[in-house]
């Protein structure tokens, strides 16, 4: 262990010369000048360099900047986050509420439409008791008479809801009866569809051989889309009566059926067909002879479902303001008068 230390012991030693040296050269002679201090270091003896920290402080500071940067990013993320998931949930409930609405509306439809049809259905056999058809007065004017098919359109007056009559290799003329029926049915039709929240559709009656239809309303009288037309009216029931179970005697029954959607009139939309079929009394139809079992079909258009102001759960405004020709301000809230 002592050979350990012998270096240092030296090194020690030689610093207490130095001092020695030191102090004498500072005490000179009375009267002298004094001499500049000297001091003598061994030529191999180097002093211990400072520590430079100014590179950690620099560090120090840079870390402490990027963590309050990190802080500030995570924070700013946080929030993006939560308004992304804020947002995304709104579209998200929006969209549940389309789906619910249009589904609610589909099916307060398919109510209506079979509350429509047994209604007719439920009164059809006392609707000549009820209603004589001797004393009905009907303006009718013949539309399409070509060999083998005649289409009448009719109305009791002139601002009454017309509809059409159509016979098919049929050889004698329209009964007195067809146009009471139809008088009757565009009645009843404009007095129930008027008082609905859901969208009137288009009715057709057709006999049970397919030769005898009728449409209300009348063709070319659909309100916003015109989509039977005389010359498609013929292709439009032959579709409907081959949906129809025509050759199946169900006569009796109370439920209203439906039929697959499809394009029944010209157009790109589809109508599901709800049908229902029962017997008329003789006043109503030709003759006793012939079948007087109907069937009393409706088309419920998919696309009038879609539409955008039966749709939205609010106004598309959130004010409107109304100005008559005069300047006066009619209207200067969401459906609220200025009195």
């Amino acid at each position: 262990p002592f050979f350990y230390f012998s270096p240092l012991l030296a090194w020690q030693s030689e610093i207490a010369v130095l001092r020695h040296t030191h102090l004498q050269l500072w005490h000179t002679a009375p009267g002298s000048m004094p001499l500049p201090p000297c001091r003598l270091t061994r030529p191999d003896f180097e002093p211990m360099p400072e520590r430079n920290y100014s590179l950690i402080r620099k560090l120090a500071s840079t870390s402490l900047r990027l963590n309050t940067v990190l802080i500030c990013a995570l924070f700013l993320n946080l929030l993006m986050l939560a308004a992304c998931y804020w947002a995304l949930s709104k579209v998200v409930a929006e969209e549940r509420n389309k789906v619910m609405l249009h589904f609610n509306r589909l099916v307060g439809d398919i109510h209506q439409h079979e509350k429509f049809i047994d209604r007719i259905a439920q009164h059809g056999n006392q609707a000549s008791q009820n209603q004589p058809t001797s004393g009905l007065t009907v303006q009718s004017q013949m539309r399409v008479d070509t060999p083998g098919v005649r289409i009448f359109e009719a109305a009791q007056y002139t601002f009454s809801m017309p509809f059409t009559l159509a016979q098919q290799h049929v050889t004698s003329g329209p009964h007195p009866g067809n146009f009471a029926l139809g008088v009757m049915l565009a009645n009843f039709y404009s007095r129930f569809w008027s008082t609905s929240v859901y969208p009137a559709p288009q009715v057709f009656v057709i006999g049970a051989l397919g030769n005898t239809s009728m449409a209300v309303p009348a063709i070319d009288r659909f309100p916003g889309r015109a989509l039977l037309t005389t010359e498609n009216y013929l292709a439009a029931v032959e579709r409907i009566y081959t949906a129809l179970p025509v050759g199946k005697d169900s006569t009796g029954g109370v439920h209203v059926r439906w039929a697959p959607a499809q394009h029944f009139i010209a157009g790109e939309s589809r109508e599901l067909l709800g049908y229902l079929d029962f017997r008329l009394p003789d006043a109503l139809w030709w003759t006793p002879e012939v079948k007087r079992r109907i069937f009393i079909v409706t088309l419920l258009d998919l696309e009038r479902i879609n539409d955008p102001e039966q749709l939205f759960e609010r106004p598309i405004y959130d004010r409107l303001q109304l100005l008559s020709p005069q300047g006066d301000s009619l209207i200067d809230a969401v459906g609220v008068a200025q009195s």
